[in-house]
């Protein structure tokens, strides 16, 4: 993993140093259209060619580096997921397998009462089963109350 960030980082700065480059070459030719008086023509050809080749050259750098890093950050990816599945594994072999909870073990349905929505706190795993907990939904509904209500 290290190196693919090593590689990631070196096409990182090529991306950069030919941005750079491009930059300079727009530049030059920005001079050359606005300072020289024989522009397009004469010795000014010359230089815009010498001054155009290493941008052009940059631009087309600049696109196959992007490529690589895409391929970088694809297989950078694919490793981080291969150590969070090995971490994974060997936290559960360590621990056990986690323990999922039931949606009605985990938390209590939301109502409105008197206009108010009131929240329901979160109940214990341990203390409360399903049926013991439908059981005092349709008592607190009987009677208007309902057990573990905060305001």
């Amino acid at each position: 993993m290290t190196q693919v960030q090593r590689h990631q980082r070196c096409v990182w700065r090529a991306v950069w140093l030919m941005a750079l480059l491009a930059g300079l070459s727009a530049l030059g030719v920005a001079y050359a259209a606005v300072l020289l008086e024989t522009f397009p023509f004469g010795k000014a050809v010359i230089i815009l060619k010498l001054i155009c080749a290493p941008g052009l050259a940059a631009l087309i750098s600049m696109v196959a580096f992007v490529v690589l890093l895409m391929i970088y950050r694809r297989d950078l990816n694919c490793l981080r997921e291969q150590c969070r599945c090995l971490a994974t594994r060997l936290l559960e072999s360590r621990l056990g397998s986690p323990r999922t909870l039931a949606l009605a073990e985990a938390v209590k349905p939301a109502e409105l009462i008197a206009g108010e929505k009131k929240r329901f706190e979160p109940a214990k795993s341990s203390e409360l089963d399903a049926e013991l907990l439908v059981t005092a939904i349709e008592q607190g509904q009987n009677s208007n109350q309902s057990p573990r209500l905060t305001s």
